[in-house]
C-alpha cells in the first residue's frame, strides 16, 4: 500500500513552483495567500476540486499529486506507447499521432484486463513481452494483408 503525507504533498507541490515565491504560486493556484499558508501548516485541506486544478495547472497527475508516483496506468501506457512506436519505426512504418492513439488504446486496455497482479512487476515485464511479440505478428500480417497500407512502407 501507498503512503499517504500531506506534508509530502505541500512538498511536491513547491517542487513545481515556477512563479517564484509561494505568494505567486497561490495566485496562480487561484487562492488566498492565507488559504495557502493554512494548506501549508495543515490547518485547512485540500478538496477534490482544489486538487483537480492544482494537477491541471502544474501540469502533473492526481497520483503523483498525491503519492509521489506516476502509478501503474501512466507509467505502462507510457511503455505501451514507447513499444508500439519502436516496432513501427524498426519496421520502417509511419503512423500519425492519431494512429498511434488508436492503437496504444487498444492495446493498453487489452493489457490492463490481463494483469493479475498490477504490483508485480516481473509480471507487467512478461505480459509486454508478450505484447511485443503480438504487436510484432500483427505488423508482419499487414505488410502482407491487402489494403492494410502497410505492404509498401
Amino acid at each position: 500500500m501507498i503512503e499517504f503525507s500531506y506534508e509530502a504533498i505541500i512538498e511536491r507541490i513547491l517542487s513545481k513552483n515556477r512563479w517564484g515565491s509561494e505568494g505567486a504560486l497561490a495566485t496562480e493556484l487561484g487562492i488566498a495567500p492565507n488559504t495557502w499558508t493554512a494548506y501549508k501548516k495543515g490547518v485547512r485541506s485540500f478538496g477534490l476540486h482544489e486538487v483537480a486544478k492544482i494537477c491541471d495547472i502544474l501540469e502533473v497527475t492526481p497520483h503523483w499529486l498525491l503519492f509521489g508516483t506516476e502509478g501503474l496506468e501512466s507509467d505502462l501506457r507510457g511503455r505501451v506507447e514507447k513499444l508500439i512506436r519502436e516496432l513501427h519505426d524498426e519496421a520502417k512504418i509511419y503512423l500519425p499521432d492519431r494512429a498511434v492513439a488508436i492503437v496504444v488504446d487498444r492495446h493498453y486496455t487489452a493489457l490492463l484486463s490481463q494483469i493479475v497482479e498490477p504490483d508485480d512487476r516481473e509480471e507487467i515485464d512478461l505480459r509486454l513481452r508478450l505484447l511485443r511479440k503480438e504487436i510484432s505478428k500483427e505488423i508482419a500480417e499487414a505488410r502482407v494483408t491487402p489494403g492494410s497500407g502497410k505492404r509498401s512502407a
